[in-house]
């Protein structure tokens, strides 16, 4: 891996600053404070404009209307029609609800009630009978 190219069109201090700034060891490009001490040095060129709210970094002129970003007034949403494939999925659950629905409660009405045949065990005489006698009192 190598260093961008500097364009030879340049001037020499430049050509310098930018040589460092593109340095592939980290440690040997130059820091934010370094760098605006360094522009200020520049003999004869016109200082880059200031980004908005790093004159603490570059004591150079205040910003001005070049330097600033235009901020634009938030562009309301337009109303999202949902697109077809959405439209199928949700309409296939909710067919595939129904019918189960419809299908419990088909099963649910057409069994046969626990109640009317309590399928009791076969008991001894005597037993078998009071048993039976109990059902009846209590039973539905």
């Amino acid at each position: 891996m190598s260093p961008p190219e500097i364009p030879d069109h340049l001037p020499g201090p430049w050509r310098t600053l930018l040589t460092r700034m593109t340095a592939i060891d980290p440690a040997e490009r130059p820091d934010a404070a370094s760098l605006g001490a360094e522009f200020r040095a520049l003999p004869g060129e016109p200082l880059p404009p200031t980004p908005l709210g790093a004159a603490a970094l570059v004591d150079g002129p205040p910003s001005d209307a070049v330097t600033r970003t235009r901020v634009l007034a938030p562009v309301p949403d337009a109303p999202r029609r949902p697109n077809r494939r959405t439209v199928v999925i949700v309409a296939s659950v909710l067919a595939v609800l129904l019918a189960a629905g419809g299908i419990t409660a088909a099963v649910a009405l057409n069994a046969p009630s626990a109640a009317s045949d309590p399928g009791l065990p076969s008991l001894p005489a005597p037993l078998d009978q009071h048993v039976n006698d109990l059902w009846k009192e209590v039973g539905p």
